[in-house]
């Protein structure tokens, strides 16, 4: 080394043959490490405040203005109190409610160690005694080159949280990055540390997105292991919907070898006669998944939900199971979401589902509607029966 990098400078490092020819190479500067904030004035509600922050390795010293405090009266009674913490940190204090609560709401965004870009949203409430009494947390998280995102989601009056990361895996097709996989769980890690002091338990997702209409995806064997080693289910999303396997699952088929996911509207050149005839105008998909070369069919070993992307036509959109000879299952708990457009339902097995429209009263209801109306008429004959009786 002919010069020492420092924490702006770039350093050199210098190598000579024995034939008299040197070469140089760049040794990347340091780079500051810095002190928490520590506040020089503090901040008003007339003037700014100071913090300051300074390096251990060379001793510079870098200041930061602190916003003034702003102190608005929001016409109903209350007082909002904005200030900014020396980490950052925004937070509202509003007090002065008829209740004697006061509402505490946070936010601060920074860049971890790691380069992840991170957002912290919370908003507290507490009783007249300094109790906490609600919490609503969202914590948001980016990998430094965009290709990994994670959020943690909590909910008031709800103890668990929702931490669901999401990776791009192109164009729907092929084997999913191992190392890709790794910084997912890496972030989603960093996101529930981020959380643990507030949530006692911690549903987790990770999402893979393809951004074509069909997904046809291979996890490696040492990924399938990463992925239920962290407790977390797996959802492979493509424009026609999605698959997810719940945590249960993916631990049933962990050591198994690698695991092929496909996800596809179903061909019609693929289907039976009666198939097709059943499928009719419905929207149908063909869902296969394969562990260690071995198609799993029924042998999942729990539930799964699949979400299939249908335009209902103004009709109630039903799932059905189509078997080879056309015949049909209805899969109990269907939901649509008309903001997703996604009819979802949980199943044992994969195979070829089809989403159809119908009328109210031809899914069910009018079985309900005829034992409504033969009650009723029984009501009416006994009814009758007894003003008979009655008669002297």
């Amino acid at each position: 080394v002919t010069k020492k990098p420092t924490c702006t400078e770039p350093g050199i490092k210098t190598y000579k043959c024995s034939c008299g020819e040197t070469r140089t190479e760049t040794i990347p500067a340091l780079g500051h490490k810095w002190s928490e904030w520590t506040v020089v004035k503090e901040a008003t509600e007339k003037e700014d405040g100071l913090k300051e922050r300074t390096c251990s390795v060379c001793g510079e010293k870098e200041t930061s203005i602190i916003p003034k405090i702003v102190i608005v009266d929001n016409g109903d009674g209350t007082t909002t109190r904005t200030e900014e913490a020396p980490d950052g940190t925004i937070v509202k204090t509003t007090t002065g409610a008829a209740d004697g609560s006061t509402k505490v709401e946070k936010k601060k965004a920074y860049t971890d160690k790691d380069g992840n870009r991170m957002t912290v949203e919370s908003s507290e409430i507490f009783d007249r005694n300094g109790d906490r009494t609600g919490l609503e947390k969202k914590v948001e998280a980016r990998s430094e080159d965009g290709s990994v995102s994670s959020t943690a989601t909590i909910t008031s009056g709800n103890d668990d949280a929702d931490v669901v990361t999401v990776v791009g895996a192109g164009s729907g097709s092929g084997v999913v990055s191992g190392d890709l996989i790794d910084k997912a769980l890496a972030l989603q890690e960093r996101i529930v540390r981020e959380i643990a002091g507030d949530a006692k338990n911690h549903d987790k997702t990770l999402h893979i997105e393809v951004s074509a209409s069909d997904a046809d995806l291979i996890l490696q064997q040492d990924s399938v292991g990463a992925v239920s080693g962290s407790g977390s289910a797996l959802r492979i999303s493509s424009g026609n919907g999605s698959v997810t396997l719940p945590k249960q699952v993916m631990s049933g088929i962990t050591g198994k070898g690698d695991l092929a996911i496909s996800f596809a509207k179903a061909k019609y050149s693929d289907m039976s006669d009666a198939q097709k005839a059943a499928v009719s105008d419905g929207t149908a998909v063909d869902v296969t998944i394969a562990s260690g070369g071995v198609s799993l069919g029924n042998a999942l070993g729990g539930t799964i939900t699949l979400s299939v992307k249908h335009v209902p036509a103004g009709k109630t959109p039903v799932a059905y199971f189509i078997a080879e000879d056309g015949s049909k299952e209805r899969m109990d708990g269907t939901s649509y979401d008309p903001e997703t457009g996604m009819v979802s339902f949980d199943t044992t097995h994969c195979s070829l589902y089809a989403v159809i429209d119908e009328d109210p009263g031809s899914s069910g209801t009018g079985i309900v509607l005829y034992v409504c109306i033969a009650i009723a008429a029984f009501v009416a004959i006994a009814a009758v029966a007894l003003v008979i009786r009655r008669r002297p």
